[in-house]
């Protein structure tokens, strides 16, 4: 006895290896997202500053039991910044500041030497 369909009978694989293929990017993409990751990127997108120059690094503000936290992601010596960049930083570190002073019922004042 055999078995018998008027239709392929490999459309089913067809269509799990579809499904198993966008899954696939689906990951693949999860993995590329870095929105949230702080560390190394392994990227020199302004080019490589040094010899020891790691490349990219990924870091994020916080605040905590009232102190202003920079979370790496990983042991770092050294940043080397564009002025933008720095300016960038300066503007971000500050408005850490003026939340951990909230948080503490204090004030800060920035001083432009």
């Amino acid at each position: 006895m055999a078995h018998h369909s008027s239709e392929n009978p490999f459309e089913h694989i067809r269509r799990d290896d579809e499904d198993m293929a966008v899954k696939r990017e689906q990951l693949l993409q999860k993995l590329l997202d870095t929105t949230g990751f702080k560390g190394a990127l392994g990227t020199f997108p302004e080019g490589q500053l040094t010899p020891n120059d790691e490349g990219a690094i990924q870091f994020g503000f916080g605040v905590l039991d009232g102190k202003v936290t920079i979370d790496f992601g990983t042991p770092v010596r050294s940043v080397g910044m564009t002025p933008q960049q720095a300016c960038d930083f300066a503007g971000d570190l500050v408005k850490m500041a003026r939340a951990a002073a909230r948080e503490k019922g204090e004030m800060v004042a920035l001083t432009i030497r």
